[in-house]
């Protein structure tokens, strides 16, 4: 006897499993929103199976399964996230200590000169200079740190707006399948037989 193939699992098959590729966050993004159409679209053809709640647990199983590799490249791109940031703070550490060094070096010297020549300088009028390095950095800090909140408030919006999509879906294929059922119970009730109706009482003979 030949083994009874159902025709939707070969669909699940073919519907949500994805190459897993890691690619860039952009990429990433792209293909989980790519999986999760796909998984909707396919809870929906779920909605008009007989055997509803077996379909809609495969379709969730490779869902995950297309999702796990995205996952593993997400945490990756974290880590090495962190490792970059990790990184570059250090060199930062290590600019400002060389900065400091030299200034103190160029201190140092400053007081091995005469003492007439040190107090000239000390009571010279001070030029109009533009302003020293330390504001520049901290100007430039405080616009990178200004960047970095505006792309992360965007992330932050892009992220719920995914979301409340993907509710809106859901709620929708719940209120298709609802309907589905829904009829399904009327069909079900029209083609119960009608009940039968009692024999009439034979009168009895006068």
């Amino acid at each position: 006897m030949k083994p009874v193939v159902k025709p939707w699992s070969l669909m699940l098959g073919v519907v949500l499993t994805l190459p897993a590729l890691a690619g860039s966050a952009e990429e990433d993004q792209a293909q989980r929103a790519r999986i999760e159409q796909r998984f909707q679209e396919q809870m929906q053809v779920c909605a008009e199976r007989i055997d509803v709640f077996s379909c809609e647990r495969q379709a969730k199983a490779q869902r995950a399964q297309a999702l796990k590799p995205l996952e593993q490249a997400r945490r990756e791109r974290a880590a090495r996230e962190r490792e970059q940031r990790a990184a570059e703070h250090q060199r930062r550490v290590e600019a400002k200590q060389a900065e400091a060094t030299r200034e103190q070096g160029e201190r140092n010297a400053a007081a091995l000169v005469a003492p007439a020549a040190s107090a000239a300088r000390r009571h010279a009028p001070r030029p109009t200079v533009p302003a020293p390095d330390a504001a520049a950095r901290a100007a430039r800090e405080a616009a990178h740190e200004q960047k970095a909140a505006r792309e992360q408030k965007q992330s932050v919006l892009e992220a719920r707006q995914r979301r409340e999509a993907l509710q809106k879906r859901q709620a929708d294929a719940r209120a298709h399948k609802e309907a589905v059922e829904q009829r399904q119970r009327e069909r079900a009730q029209q083609k119960a037989p009608a009940a039968s109706l009692p024999l009439p009482v034979a009168s009895a003979p006068r």
